[in-house]
Parts: structure tokens; C-alpha cells; sequence
């Protein structure tokens, strides 16, 4: 069996040493305490202890000797960008504030009819989804009818008012 290779040395331990007390991200601190760690204890040791990967932790150790701290810091999880700039998305608030139509006119929106007037305005097709939540994200919410009993009688109802 071919001895394994030392992927940390007392250099790169000293420098996540010095390290520690100028990271503010508590997540950072962490990594680098691993990899402190590793140059005295088996790294599956270490890995056991902070509950992580043998890998992750040699990926920690990796990316610290190839970009220092900033190869430890979390990277944004990637989303789809929206097809909808911030400038076109106010337009639509525009639309959903005033109640008005694109063109001007007088208009009870629904998310289908928002959903095609985008498509007609910027040939933008976008899901019926992703509508609902930007317009939720905008506090907008969707206008529902008043509830009504199963077993109501309306002419019952309106005898009542009559009389009332």
C-alpha cells in the first residue's frame, strides 16, 4: 500500500493559526480550526469530530493552501437570474397598483392575464410560478371571494335582511 501523501505542513498550519482571530464568519473559523487541527490528528479523526467528510475537510485544506481564507468562504448557491429586469418588474407593480392594463385601460388582473400581458409586452414567457411569487414578493395578494356556507339559503338570507 503507497504511504499517503501529507496534504498539510507546519507552515500552512501556522498561517490558519494566525488566521482565527482575524476571520469575523464563525464558518470560516470553523474550517480553519479543522485544518489547524489535521496537522496534529489523522484526518479522518478530525473529520469525525467536526461531522464532515473525510474529503471536505481535504477540500477545506486544498482550497486554503491555493487561496487562503477566501477559498473557505461559502460561495452564493446559484439560482436562475430573473427574465425580468428590476426596472420591467416595477412596471409590472406599476400595472398591479393602479390596476391598469399596459395600455392604459381599467383592468381586474388574474395571474393568467399578468402572465400574458408580460408575454405581449416584452416576449417574455414566464410560468404562472414564477408570476405568483414575484407578485407576492412585491405585497401583492391575490383577491379571493368572501366564504359562504354549504348550506346557506340566500332566500332565507335576504328575508333576514328585510326584516332586520
Amino acid at each position: 500500500m503507497p504511504r499517503p501523501k501529507e496534504i498539510i505542513d507546519d507552515e500552512l498550519a501556522s498561517q490558519a493559526q494566525k488566521m482565527l482571530h482575524q476571520v469575523p464568519d464563525y464558518r470560516v473559523v470553523i474550517k480553519l480550526k479543522a485544518i489547524v487541527s489535521s496537522r496534529t490528528y489523522p484526518l479522518k479523526e478530525v473529520a469525525g469530530v467536526f461531522g464532515i467528510g473525510r474529503q471536505s475537510l481535504r477540500n477545506w485544506i486544498l482550497a486554503f493552501r491555493k487561496q487562503g481564507v477566501m477559498g473557505l468562504i461559502d460561495k452564493p448557491r446559484g439560482h436562475r437570474p430573473s427574465k425580468l429586469n428590476a426596472d420591467q418588474w416595477s412596471e409590472v407593480g406599476g400595472w398591479l397598483e393602479h390596476a391598469q392594463a399596459p395600455d392604459g385601460q381599467s383592468c381586474h388582473w388574474t395571474l393568467e392575464a399578468l402572465q400574458h400581458a408580460i408575454s405581449v409586452r416584452w416576449g417574455v414567457q414566464l410560468g404562472i410560478t414564477p408570476v405568483w411569487r414575484k407578485v407576492h414578493a412585491m405585497g401583492f395578494t391575490l383577491k379571493v371571494p368572501r366564504p359562504f356556507h354549504a348550506k346557506a339559503d340566500p332566500e332565507q338570507q335576504a328575508a333576514f335582511k328585510k326584516n332586520g
